[in-house]
């Protein structure tokens, strides 16, 4: 008799772990992947690049969160911008660097700090020094790169009526002593084949 009560509650305790373990089976298991790949939203945009002494656009794909905001977009487009990615490498030469080399200003450390948008929907961007002191010297490259980095905030988000280039968190005059970044750049003040009118 104590053999079949062993028995029995033996079997009603194995019972009730195999219900358990079968409603947890039932439970989806979410990942990270699987969220991701269901929230992802993708669009296609430009990233103007100098080229030959203009800017030219090169479409890219970005796949964006849903609710990534007009400030976190500017922020990963033009991080794939200056610093390249798996599916883009940048073609701005960083100083001292021959052609032919890819490189670009990630290369070169430069970084975008922080992206804000004022009411007036001026995007201040926020790049690390070197964007100052790793482009090539002369009055073109710095054309090149103030026109690349407005034109692709101005062309890719058309609510945003100016781009106001900030260095470390501060205002400069200038960029590299020719073009004058003290101002925003609105679409009127940028030219793809002349630079800053």
């Amino acid at each position: 008799m104590k053999n079949r009560v062993i028995i029995f509650l033996a079997i009603i305790i194995c019972a009730g772990f195999l219900s358990c373990a079968k409603e947890e089976k039932e439970k989806p298991v979410k990942t990270e992947e699987a969220v991701e790949e269901k929230l992802l939203v993708d669009e296609e945009l430009s990233l103007f690049i100098p080229s030959g002494g203009v800017v030219v656009p090169h479409k890219s794909l970005f796949q964006f969160l849903p609710e990534y905001g007009s400030e976190e977009k500017i922020k990963a487009v033009l991080v794939r911008l200056l610093k390249g990615d798996a599916n883009f490498s940048t073609v701005f030469q960083s100083a001292g660097q021959s052609a032919g080399q890819v490189s670009g200003p990630g290369a070169a450390g430069i970084d975008v700090l922080d992206v804000i948008i004022s009411r007036e929907n001026i995007a201040y961007v926020d790049l690390s020094r070197s964007f100052m002191t790793r482009n090539p010297a002369g009055i073109t490259s710095e054309i090149e790169a103030v026109n690349s980095v407005a034109l692709t905030v101005l062309k890719n988000f058309p609510e945003i009526t100016g781009v106001m280039i900030l260095i470390d968190g501060k205002e400069r005059k200038t960029l590299a002593g020719h073009i004058d970044i003290s101002m925003p750049f609105r679409l009127s003040d940028t030219d793809n084949s002349q630079g800053v009118q």
